[in-house]
């Protein structure tokens, strides 16, 4: 019996905490805002801004219990440029212009906290993906994008909502 009690007041206190995956949002953060997203780079598809804003607020909504809010009343504040989306050739082989192509993107993130001035926070953050040479960029891009977006939005959410 004890050893059940014990079990049901462990599973209760576990799941009772906010998240597994180990991120903290402190209890007065209560909104999120995405500022409109600046293209610096002006080499992005025409539809990478909107499909990265709403890529960002999904991952956000879903994974946080914080509210969006249009503007820049939230609570914690994004603003994001992309500075570089590049095709460049890579891994030089002989007798060859190059092997694969890799496709880069680097995003610059502002976190602005509302509530507590010394938590804000500004980051690059820079993946890629590459892809055979023979391949056409156009019929690969989604796929690139797609990967690529996945992990550059991780690393905002790990960098905003983890202390690491």
């Amino acid at each position: 019996m004890i050893k059940w009690a014990s079990f049901w007041l462990i599973l209760a206190c576990l799941t009772s905490c906010y998240s597994f995956k180990g991120i903290s949002v402190p209890a007065d953060i209560q909104s999120f805002g995405l500022e409109p997203i600046i293209d610096q780079s002006q080499s992005s598809p025409p539809t990478y801004i909107n499909t990265l804003t709403d890529q960002i607020i999904t991952k956000f909504r879903r994974e946080s219990r914080l509210n969006y809010v249009a503007g820049p009343t939230a609570d914690l504040v994004f603003k994001c440029v992309i500075t570089q989306f590049n095709v460049n050739s890579y891994a030089p082989v002989a007798g060859a212009v190059s092997a694969v192509n890799r496709l880069s993107v680097t995003l610059d993130v502002e976190c602005i906290n509302t509530k507590n001035e010394t938590a804000n926070w500004k980051q690059s953050f820079t993946r890629f993906e590459d892809f055979d040479v023979t391949a056409n960029f156009s019929s690969e891009s989604d796929r690139l994008i797609a990967s690529i977006n996945k992990f550059l939005i991780e690393d905002v959410f790990t960098k905003a909502f983890t202390n690491w």
